[in-house]
C-alpha cells in the first residue's frame, strides 16, 4: 500500500522538486497528549535523525522512496532550503467531516495554479509556490485566523508529504505579487 501511495506521489509531484536532493522519510505516531500526530524525521543514508538546517541529512527522491518503503516509513518528506520554494501550510482549516474553511477554500482558489495537497494531519493544506514571500524574513510566517492558522516557511523547515492532491496541478507556479501582499498582511 504504501509503495503504491508513493509512486502515486511521484506520478503527481512537481517534477522541480523530484529533482532535488532534499529528501527524507518519516514516521507518523498519535499522541494522545498534544491530540496530534508526532512525527519522526530519519535520513534514510544513515538511519538517523534528520534535521532542516543540515543538508548532509537529505537524499534524492528515489533513495527516500525505496528506504521508506522497505523499512515500513509511513512516507517520504521535502526540506525547505531557501531555493525559492515556499509551502503554505494550512493548519486546522479542513473539519474532520471533510468540509473546508473559508480560508482554504479561498486559498483553494487563489492558489489553483500550484501544487497542492492534504497535510498528514488531515486538517490542513500544504500549498506549494516558486518565491520569496517572507522577503528574506522581512515578515512573520504565521498567524491564527479564525479559519486556521497560516503559516509560510521557505527554509530551516521539513514538509512531510501525504500525495493526497487537491489539484490537478503538478508543476510549481511563481506567487504573484498580488497573493505575496495578501500573505503579508
Amino acid at each position: 500500500m504504501l509503495e503504491k501511495r508513493l509512486n502515486y506521489l511521484l506520478e503527481t509531484l512537481p517534477k522541480e522538486m523530484q529533482a532535488l536532493p532534499n529528501w527524507l522519510v518519516y514516521r507518523a505516531k498519535w499522541n494522545d497528549e498534544k491530540a496530534k500526530k508526532d512525527k519522526t524525521l530519519i535520513n534514510p543514508l544513515t538511519s538517523r535523525w534528520a534535521k532542516a538546517n543540515d543538508s548532509t541529512t537529505w537524499t534524492d527522491l528515489e533513495t527516500a522512496k525505496n528506504f521508506a518503503v522497505e523499512n515500513n516509513f509511513e512516507g517520504v518528506a521535502f526540506a525547505l532550503n531557501g531555493n525559492g520554494i515556499t509551502c503554505i501550510d494550512l493548519d486546522h482549516s479542513i473539519n474532520p467531516d471533510g468540509t473546508m474553511s473559508e480560508l482554504a477554500t479561498d486559498f483553494l482558489k487563489r492558489f489553483a495554479g500550484t501544487y497542492i495537497e492534504t497535510s498528514v494531519s488531515g486538517n490542513g493544506l500544504h500549498i506549494f509556490l516558486k518565491g520569496d514571500v517572507l522577503e528574506k524574513d522581512k515578515f512573520k510566517n504565521r498567524a491564527l485566523t479564525k479559519d486556521g492558522e497560516v503559516e509560510v516557511y521557505d527554509v530551516g523547515r521539513i514538509i512531510s508529504m501525504t500525495g493526497n492532491v487537491r489539484t490537478t496541478v503538478n508543476t510549481l507556479a511563481e506567487i504573484t505579487q498580488e497573493n505575496k501582499k495578501y500573505l503579508q498582511q
